[in-house]
């Protein structure tokens, strides 16, 4: 009786998680914060979830919930900071997840969100290497407990995050993990930030870069052009050397940058100025990563003459509660 007994628990507690992981995605959907898909896809997937729970229990009953399966990975990019932007697919992901190990700078708006576990990587410069492999020591273990992992990324996993080197890695241990893009802040920062990266008669192409390559080297600087936007990540802690660098190719001093801090979130900013002030608008407002910034005649589209502080916000004045977003545990 004493086994049936558990066998019933267990059941229980995944069909009431299931059920309320639905009702709170009905909440999140009637109050029009989720799209009619995703809302689809999850009144689609509640029989499912329940059959899984039932799976659950019995692998509770017999001792088996990770020790008679094949640990699974993948790599989920997890947008710009914004709830709201996380993919159907990568909701879909962290709801399967054992646990959950994430970069430092992916919100803690989504982060605080996941019921699992979640262990977050110090990376900063400087530690970058020994913070990498502890991230790979994270995964390995659960990957030989038999656990679902995913890997979070900010922004786009493929995209300036060693996301290739990790997908090399993790088939080496015999791993083919899942790819779930993500919204990067190349395209969504500037959007965010009010700067269009093309504009009829004044951008027609777009370059991007990043402020540190392999072993904290600096990475080739693109030569000049009128019509060209420029869009850099992970370039602040390099931002006068880098301004140094697109002079020498031919930037003039007066072409205009902006900086989109914590893009998408309620800490979102925007500093606007020109190659020639922003270094010091940068360390005068304290700007930190995560930071997108743009270079070229695409910025004054919409700001204009707007020179500073330009923008300081709270999103939407909208806080995220776990009931809106419901990032949860299907095991």
């Amino acid at each position: 009786m004493r086994a049936y007994h558990v066998l019933l628990c267990c059941f229980v507690w995944k069909t009431t998680q299931s059920l309320q992981t639905y009702s709170s995605f009905q909440k999140y959907g009637s109050n029009r914060y989720l799209s009619k898909s995703a809302t689809r896809f999850f009144r689609e997937n509640i029989f499912q979830n329940l059959h899984s729970s039932y799976e659950y229990s019995q692998s509770c009953l017999h001792g088996t919930q990770n020790s008679d399966r094949e640990g699974c990975i993948s790599l989920v990019g997890a947008g710009p900071g914004d709830p709201d932007l996380l993919t159907v697919a990568a909701i879909k992901e962290l709801n399967k997840a054992d646990i959950v190990i994430s970069d430092r700078l992916v919100s803690r708006a989504i982060t605080e969100q996941i019921r699992c576990a979640v262990k977050v990587a110090k990376k900063k410069p400087g530690c970058a290497e020994e913070a990498q492999e502890e991230i790979y020591r994270w995964c390995k273990e659960a990957l030989d407990q038999g656990k679902y992992v995913v890997r979070l990324k900010i922004g786009d996993p493929l995209i300036f995050g060693r996301g290739g080197e990790e997908m090399l890695r993790f088939r080496s241990w015999g791993y083919e993990p899942k790819i779930v893009p993500g919204v990067s802040a190349i395209l969504s920062a500037p959007l965010l930030g009010s700067i269009p990266l093309t504009h009829r008669g004044v951008a027609n192409r777009i370059v991007i870069g990043t402020g540190y390559g392999q072993n904290d080297t600096t990475t080739d600087i693109s030569p000049y052009h009128p019509e060209q936007t420029a869009v850099f990540l992970m370039a602040v802690g390099r931002l006068a050397s880098l301004c140094e660098d697109l002079k020498e190719h031919g930037y003039p001093d007066d072409c205009p940058v902006g900086i989109i801090e914590n893009a998408s979130t309620e800490r979102q900013r925007v500093i606007v100025g020109n190659i020639q002030n922003i270094p010091e608008l940068a360390q005068k407002f304290n700007v930190q990563p995560p930071s997108t910034i743009v270079f070229g005649w695409a910025v004054k589209v919409l700001h204009g003459d707007s020179f500073g502080l330009v923008s300081d916000f709270q999103l939407n004045g909208v806080e995220h509660s776990k009931e809106e977003l419901f990032i949860g545990t299907e095991m």
